[in-house]
């Protein structure tokens, strides 16, 4: 019992990490987009400052996720390994690519229509569509994961 609450514990981590990970890559990019540049004509804007952060913030992210998963990982044994990677794990993450992709194909046709009422720079658009396109199966992923859907 004591093994299924460990990696029930070591599964909820890593879904959070995810969802962490996700909201700083959003943080980071965000900011940097042409539009909010716009608004602040300052040389260095608070969205620079904020962008900045979420950046850091990202790397210490992924730096703890790869550190403290290379650790976990190898501590664990063979049945815990094989329990935060079973059946279930899999499923979510080819169910989490197909929500990120379907919701992807939603953005840029939104970004399309949108684009023939108001202009949109190749820069914020491409920002735009990389951070949808990353975010959402990380959240879809850490979602599932934590709600065991």
């Amino acid at each position: 019992m004591a093994k299924a609450e460990n990696t029930e514990n070591l599964s909820r981590q890593r879904a959070l990490i995810l969802m962490f990970l996700a909201s700083t890559y959003l943080v980071w990019q965000v900011p940097s987009m042409d539009w909010i540049a716009d608004a602040n004509s300052e040389s260095r804007s608070w969205a620079d400052n904020i962008a900045n952060a979420g950046q850091v913030l990202w790397a210490l992210g992924l730096l703890v996720l790869v550190i403290k998963g290379k650790r976990m990982f190898k501590r664990l044994s063979a049945s815990a390994q094989a329990v935060l990677e079973d059946d279930l794990v899999i499923a979510h993450r080819s169910k989490a690519i197909k929500i990120g992709y379907i919701v992807l194909m939603g953005v840029i046709l939104c970004l399309f229509l949108l684009t023939r009422f108001m202009p949109m720079t190749g820069s914020d658009m491409s920002r735009l569509i990389m951070a949808i396109g990353v975010v959402t199966p990380l959240y879809s992923f850490a979602f599932l994961e934590l709600h065991g859907a």
